[in-house]
């Protein structure tokens, strides 16, 4: 079989399902506007064609134009089996014009949840995606039936499937050994994220004194932050690690207690489900991909979205029951397990492609 994934190759997500199925022995590439330079994988770089100053509307019309004619040119070289593309309102759109060849669309999150909402052309590029996608995968429910209002149709085309995580490579830890509480938190410092929400929280909480908190990945929000650490006096526990392999990431995960997130919009998210597995307690934001975790059985807090006040008390709420809480961290690696392991996961993607190229 061979595969192109049109996506961004510098995302942990495009290069992970490019890793697997190119470790099944299929021919796999990847078309790219992102450069990167990964062993064993065939990397198509299209650039982002064009520079400023530029008109928006005329440069944005022409750099469509030209991305398409390279993604054309390459797909007519490599002549794939299956085109599969991440990201419904950029990478799904330029997909949405080879019809010829099965397309596999993954919606992650922001460009179903937040993009979608924005601006007009963002629906008009997310609904031509869809539209023209023989399959498109969600990770969770509520995206799922996001995607049918878009859609307007039920359509079995639409499957829930998030690809999960190597179990193997992150082990169940909880020590308490030494008396410090490690909070961790491994989304990128990026507007959407709201980290600013935690810092904020952890101004708030009284108790700090055996708190240490780990703020991993890096963006534009990072000078933004730590001056906020500064202003706050939070240097003695708040530690900004900056963006960690994700070979090394483990680590952190098993060293820590606590996860948390802060972001007000999610599909379903492959650190959180890193942290489950490594024996993290989560507390998260009080939305619709959260709270479908909770009917799945899964042990965790919930707070009000973008709300310090509300996440203060969760923590300290969670600090006086710390000592009580492993057998249901226990659970949730079993559930992850269960529902979230990746090899287990690409196998149902794996028919899928089958069956597209059958057809």
């Amino acid at each position: 079989m061979r595969i192109i994934y049109i996506g961004d190759a510098t995302s942990i997500h495009v290069i992970e399902w490019a890793k697997y199925f190119s470790g099944c022995g299929y021919e796999v590439h990847i078309i790219s506007d992102n450069f990167n330079s990964l062993p064993d994988l065939k990397i198509h770089y299209i650039s982002q064609c064009l520079y400023k100053p530029h008109l928006p509307l005329i440069s944005a019309t022409l750099q469509i134009a030209i991305k398409i004619i390279k993604i054309r040119k390459l797909v007519n070289t490599i002549k794939p089996d299956i085109i599969h593309a991440h990201y419904a309102t950029n990478y799904g759109f330029l997909s949405s014009f080879f019809k010829n060849i099965p397309l596999v669309l993954t919606c992650h999150g922001s460009d179903i949840l937040i993009d979608y909402e924005k601006k007009t052309i963002n629906k008009i590029f997310i609904k031509k995606a869809l539209k023209r996608a023989d399959i498109i995968t969600a990770p969770s429910h509520n995206m799922k039936n996001k995607i049918i209002h878009i859609l307007k149709s039920t359509s079995p085309k639409i499957v829930k499937i998030q690809y999960g995580i190597d179990i193997d490579k992150f082990k169940f830890k909880f020590d308490l050994d030494k008396g410090i509480i490690n909070i961790i938190s491994t989304r990128s410092l990026e507007k959407k994220y709201r980290i600013e929400t935690l810092i904020e929280a952890l101004k708030i909480l009284e108790e700090k004194s055996k708190l240490n908190v780990l703020i991993i990945g890096s963006g534009s929000m990072e000078k933004h932050l730590k001056k906020m650490v500064d202003n706050y006096n939070l240097r003695d526990y708040i530690k900004f690690y900056g963006k960690i392999g994700h070979n090394d990431i483990p680590k952190y995960y098993s060293s820590s207690h606590i996860y948390i997130s802060t972001s007000p919009s999610d599909g379903l998210s492959i650190s959180l489900l890193e942290a489950f597995a490594s024996g993290c307690y989560p507390i998260l934001p009080n939305i619709p991909a959260n709270k479908e975790l909770v009917k799945m059985g899964f042990n965790l807090k919930l707070y009000e979205v973008n709300n310090p006040f509300s996440l203060s008390t969760v923590i300290e709420d969670t600090l006086k029951k710390i000592n009580y809480i492993k057998k249901d961290i226990f659970k949730n690696r079993t559930l992850v397990e269960k529902h979230f392991d990746r090899n287990k996961n690409m196998k149902k993607i794996e028919e899928i492609y089958k069956h597209l190229i059958s057809v």
